[in-house]
Order: structure tokens, then C-alpha cells, then sequence
């Protein structure tokens, strides 16, 4: 790994039959699978904030993240998480929390459970990194400015008080911003912002408009093991693992 990467998750779970964009899930199994490589190779598992510290010292690292909160995070992912002691990032609709998918379940066609606050609560007492993914995860350039400054200031505030901790990272939902809606985001306190925008951690990176790179359905543990390395570590994984099996 020659950069810094934040990974991105949606759903832990097998897509019912019925759903659109099954993309979005990744299955369980695949899931332990890309956390048991990580671990076995040593690779550096970060919060975003060390990701940045690393940046300094040219180290390279991981950081992980799950947009929406979904309960299936706490049903597939979190004992794995907990168990290698990774850090994650997950980012909460605040209104939501406890309901489901409103924002986008007839597009998706699939109803889908949210964290409750007490799981909340609880994952971050454990540990996990809580940021803010708005009140109701509203495209933030399309709507008015009073509601754009209470979706990005309010729902950090009902974080911080629900669970007593300082909210430094945001996640637009849709990958939406723009420089308005960025500058908002700055003056609410966040320290960094995540989009959906491709690519590696670089050193000239705005901190509030980070690249991710998405884990989805189709991206077993081949194309995980590419995602995340240069064709140089690949060249060298496959050798280790020729030499291993010979």
C-alpha cells in the first residue's frame, strides 16, 4: 500500500431477491473474510484521525467506515470488528435511529431496520467512532438553508448529547455537497467529511471532502485484496502464498 484508504460499507447482510442496488450489500462470510486478510497481513487499521497522524509519518493504514447504521452492522459486523479490534467509523441518520430506511426504501424496495439509540449507546461505549450522517439524510443541495444548517449542526448536537462524546466526523449522505454546504460542515465543528468521490488518502486532501473507496456485493476477496494494494503487494502476495502452498 503506497496510500491511506477509508473503506466503505453499507449493508452486512444477502440482498433479498426483490431488492434494487443489491450492490450495497456484502455478504456476511465475505465481510469476515476481508477482515480476517487485514488481520493476517498486518495491515494498519486506523480511525481517521490516526489515518491522518499516519499521513505525517509516511505510514500507510485502513480506516473503516458503515453509512446509515443499519442493525445488520450490529448482527454481522460488530462482533468480527470487536474481535480484531479494528476501529470503525458509522455514521448515524439522527432521526431515523430506531425506524428504518425512509429516505430511500420504495427506491430500494427494501425496508431496512436501523440502530437504535441504546445499540448506539452501547457500540459506542465499545469503542466505535459515532459521526453524523444528517437528521434524515437529505440530499444537502437541494434543500433550504435553514434546514441544510439543522440536518449538519442539529443532528452533531443530538449525537453528542445522546451519547456524551464530541462528534468530529460527518458523511454526506449521497456524496452531495458542494462549497455552501462544506462550509456549513466546517462551522458546525467537524473536523473531517466524507464523500463518495473514489481514490486513496492523499497529502494534499481537503480533510472535509475525503475519498472512499466502496466495498460492495461483487467485491470478493480477490478484488477486496486489489482494491486496497499496488500491483507491487500483489506481486508480493502472490508469492508468499505460492511459497506458502509449495
Amino acid at each position: 500500500m503506497k496510500h491511506s484508504l477509508i473503506l466503505t460499507y453499507h449493508n452486512i447482510d444477502s440482498p433479498p431477491k426483490y431488492a434494487n442496488l443489491s450492490g450495497l450489500y456484502v455478504k456476511p462470510f465475505c465481510f469476515k473474510m476481508q477482515m480476517f486478510y487485514l488481520k493476517q497481513r498486518n495491515i494498519n487499521v486506523l480511525n481517521i484521525n490516526d489515518i491522518y497522524a499516519f499521513k505525517k509519518t509516511y505510514k500507510t493504514g485502513i480506516a473503516i467506515t458503515f453509512d446509515d447504521a443499519y442493525l445488520d452492522f450490529y448482527e454481522n459486523a460488530y462482533e468480527i470488528l470487536i474481535k480484531y479490534n479494528f476501529p470503525v467509523h458509522v455514521f448515524v441518520v439522527t432521526d431515523r435511529a430506531g425506524k428504518y430506511n425512509m429516505w430511500d426504501y420504495e427506491r430500494l424496495n427494501v425496508k431496512k431496520r436501523l440502530l437504535d439509540w441504546d445499540k448506539i449507546r452501547e457500540i459506542s461505549d465499545m469503542g466505535v467512532n459515532i459521526g453524523s450522517h444528517t437528521k434524515t439524510h437529505p440530499s444537502l443541495i437541494k434543500i433550504a438553508q435553514n434546514q441544510l444548517i439543522g440536518e449538519i449542526m442539529d443532528s452533531k448536537k443530538i449525537i453528542e448529547d445522546k451519547l456524551g462524546r464530541k462528534v468530529d466526523c460527518f458523511c454526506y449522505p449521497y456524496g452531495d455537497f458542494n462549497d455552501k454546504v462544506k462550509d456549513i460542515v466546517k462551522e458546525a465543528g467537524y473536523k473531517y467529511a466524507l464523500t463518495t468521490k473514489k481514490g486513496a488518502i492523499l497529502d494534499a486532501d481537503d480533510p472535509h471532502a475525503l475519498s472512499r473507496i466502496s466495498i460492495k456485493k461483487n467485491t470478493n476477496i480477490v478484488s477486496f485484496v486489489y482494491k486496497i494494494h499496488t500491483n507491487y503487494d500483489l506481486k508480493t502476495m502472490k508469492k508468499d502464498m505460492e511459497d506458502n502452498y509449495l
